[in-house]
This record gives C-alpha cells, sequence and structure tokens, in this order.
C-alpha cells in the first residue's frame, strides 16, 4: 500500500498483522514457502485499520490549554488536532479552553512555545517543564531584550 508517496507492507506474524515500511528493507530473500492470503482478508479495511493505529500510536500527548481570543484564528492553521473544550465558555478576559494532541510533550511545547503568552499550558505537567525549560535556554542568551 502507498500513503503520501511510500510504500508499505502489510503481512501477518502469527495472528498479529503488521506493517513495514519498505524503503527500510535491506533485502530480499526467496524462502521458497509461497505466500497465500487468508481467506476472506480485505485489503482496503486492514490498511485502514493499520492507518488508524498509527495514528493513535503518533498522538500520545493530549493537551489542555487556555487561549487568548487573538489565538483561536491562529490555531486553525497551526495546530492540528486542536478542539474547544465543549464544557468550559470564556472566562472574563475571553479566553476559551482547548484540547490539543501532539506526539510527544517536547513536540508540544515546540509548537506552543511560538505563541508566546497568548497560550497557558493547564496540563499535563510534562509540557509545562518542556516550556519552562524551553524559556530558560532562550534567557540565557538573549536575556530579557524587549521584555516590558
Amino acid at each position: 500500500m502507498a500513503k503520501a508517496g511510500v510504500w508499505y507492507l502489510l503481512a501477518r506474524e502469527g495472528e498479529a498483522t503488521k506493517t513495514f515500511r519498505v524503503s527500510r528493507g535491506a533485502e530480499v530473500s526467496d524462502t521458497g514457502t509461497p505466500v497465500t492470503r487468508p481467506r476472506g482478508f480485505d485489503l482496503d479495511q486492514a490498511w485502514a485499520a493499520a492507518r488508524a493505529a498509527w495514528g493513535a500510536e503518533r498522538i500520545a500527548c493530549r493537551v489542555r490549554i487556555r487561549a487568548d481570543p487573538a489565538f483561536v484564528p491562529i490555531r486553525r492553521g497551526t495546530v492540528a488536532g486542536i478542539e474547544p473544550d465543549p464544557n468550559a465558555r470564556p472566562d472574563s478576559s475571553g479566553w476559551a479552553t482547548f484540547t490539543a494532541r501532539f506526539a510527544t510533550p517536547p513536540a508540544a511545547g515546540g509548537v506552543l512555545a511560538g505563541f508566546g503568552a497568548a497560550v497557558d499550558v493547564v496540563e499535563p505537567e510534562a509540557v509545562r517543564t518542556v516550556l519552562g525549560r524551553l524559556g530558560a535556554e532562550l534567557t540565557r542568551p538573549y536575556g530579557t531584550r524587549g521584555v516590558p
């Protein structure tokens, strides 16, 4: 199967179906054992299941943030997988609560740091720690230039 121009091989190992990226294979050799497709196997269904499982593995970090109203139009084009909290109401300053999905806390911190004070990470603590570390790292070489 191909996804975004990259070829993948779906294969059975015991009862599990596994996905292998073809370009990562070093060599192929003929074992003499014929390959048979299991009775009732639906390739489209198996590929859809493999893609869904792969996507779920990549979205392991859910981040709850509060955001300045100015962040709302920006987020739609920058932060994938962000949704407003359906039970939250904007506070008196108009800040709203959102949940965003990222692969890892460092990935979340790297993206959200670009919004500066327009976002406040509520949880998880691991993302808050990443942001604190990034802030400290940036303060060392640049100090507080431009900070009122």
